[in-house]
């Protein structure tokens, strides 16, 4: 989970799922890269709207996401 501007920092060119109080670019969820921490908000690459610039103002919840690795059926060698 990312809270503070300092954890942002952190998490810059990581894949970010961040929730909004109030819609940006028509959206209350983006999904995407994290750019950059600026000091009032963050830019985000998201997928299907660009690049997105998020005030901290409006941020409900904000965290990485991780991509799985595919399951191997049972029994498949690698």
């Amino acid at each position: 989970v990312l809270r503070e501007a300092r954890q942002f920092q952190g998490a810059i060119g990581e894949r970010v799922a961040v929730r909004l109080h109030e819609a940006v670019a028509g959206r209350r969820l983006l999904k995407g890269t994290l750019l950059a921490v600026e000091e009032k908000g963050i830019s985000i690459a998201d997928g299907e709207v660009g690049v997105v610039d998020v005030p901290f103002a409006i941020i409900g919840t904000a965290r990485t996401e991780f991509a799985m690795a595919p399951k191997r059926a049972p029994g498949a060698r690698s």
